[in-house]
Order: structure tokens, then sequence, then C-alpha cells
């Protein structure tokens, strides 16, 4: 697919590049607590302002992580065999020496980031590049993790409302026997539906599905629990 075919009848789309390349066993926890929140957000910003993200792995693992968060709203695309990482800083590929040296970046290793990049069409068809977040890579402030993408984390909006900040709290991608539950279902053979490229299940499918996953979830969690104690 083009760049120029995400664009539907908007004038201006955001990717955003994910943390979770094919060397990475796992994906960002930093990426993934953000999607989890824009996965809410452009069910509703979608229709004036379409966002995709974008990640190097294959496909079809994209989709599997995203069936194991319940995302349901967010587009997904993989950027595996092109360049499109490495033209718009979604990676570290492009860096110079003197850019390297300043991040700690060893030359000839180079690893995925979470850019945000806005292009925008013209009425001729003409795509443009319009904005980068290009403050991921400025230096963080001592004791302070990157900032870029704080305009639209609603995690890091409601720990800044608090008397007590962010402190040292960073995501994870799992908490406690919740994790145990969420690792399950991502290997399980039973797929939630979710908006991209699953097949349209009916209501009646979907809702016979729902209490043999609340009785399989609730099973690991008291095993999980047995095990802990």
């Amino acid at each position: 697919m083009k760049l120029s075919e995400l664009f539907g009848p908007h004038p201006s789309i955001l990717l955003y590049s994910f943390m979770y390349g094919p060397e990475r066993d796992d994906p960002c926890p930093g990426c993934t607590h953000t999607l989890d929140g824009l996965d809410g957000s452009v069910r509703h910003a979608d229709r004036r302002f379409p966002t995709h993200v974008v990640a190097k792995s294959p496909i079809a693992r994209l989709e599997a992580w995203a069936r194991a968060r319940g995302w349901r709203h967010l587009k997904l695309l993989s950027t595996a065999g092109n360049a499109y990482s490495h033209h718009y800083f979604g990676d570290t590929s492009k860096f110079g020496p003197e850019m390297r040296a300043a991040r700690g970046y060893a030359p000839g290793k180079d690893f995925d980031e979470p850019m945000y990049n806005v292009f925008k069409k013209d009425p001729d068809g003409t795509v443009r590049h319009f904005w980068g977040s290009e403050i991921l890579y400025v230096p963080e402030e001592p004791g302070q993790h990157h900032r870029a993408g704080d305009l639209v984390d609603p995690v890091w909006g409601l720990l800044d409302m608090s008397p007590e900040g962010r402190g040292a709290f960073f995501p994870k991608v799992e908490y406690g026997c919740g994790g145990e539950t969420q690792r399950a279902l991502r290997n399980s053979q039973t797929h939630i539906p979710f908006g991209v490229g699953e097949r349209d299940w009916s209501l009646e499918s979907l809702l016979e599905r729902i209490p043999r996953l609340r009785h399989r979830a609730a099973a690991i969690d008291r095993h999980a629990g047995s095990r802990r104690r």
C-alpha cells in the first residue's frame, strides 16, 4: 500500500512508529501503554484526522499483539521490506556520527524509535511531510524520561494532575496476575475480534465466546495466585 492511499477523504494523517520490530521478543512498554490509550481516542479522532500505527514486524505479528491487548480501533501497518522507518526517523539508521555520539548509539547498531509523523495531501494529490516529533531526539533532562509523545498520552496527563506527579513510575506491558491472563489469551487459539484483518463475526457468536473467555481468565488468575502463595 502506498502512503498516498492512506488518506481516504482526509487531507492529513498521522503515522506513529511502534517499537516492535522483528528483533524484539516483546513490544516496547512505553509504546504499548500509549497505544492502549490511543485505541480509544482514534475511534473519535479518525473521523477528522486518521492515525496509522506502523512497525517493522510482519503484519500477522502486529495483529496477534493487538488481539492480546484488546485493541479494536487502531489501524496497523507493517513496514517490513520498505524504507519508511529509515527516511522518517522511525529508527536510528539515518543518524550521522555526531548524532550517534550525542545519543550514545554505537556505530552500525540501529534501534526503532517512537516517532510521530504528520503528512498532508495537496489538492493535486501531492503528499508532503508536514511535521515530525523531533523532540524525541533531544537529550532528556537529568532524571527524566523523554517526553516526545506526552501531547497524546493520557497516562502521563493523569499523573501530571496529581500532587506527587510521575515520580519513578514507568508503565509495564503486564501487571501482576493480569499478565498471566494476557499471556495465556495471547497464546490461545481463541481470538478476540478487533478492527484489523478479522472476519465479520456475528453478535451471537461473540456473545457465546465471552463466558468461555471469562471462565478461562478466572482459572488462570486462580492458578497464578496459588503459585505465588
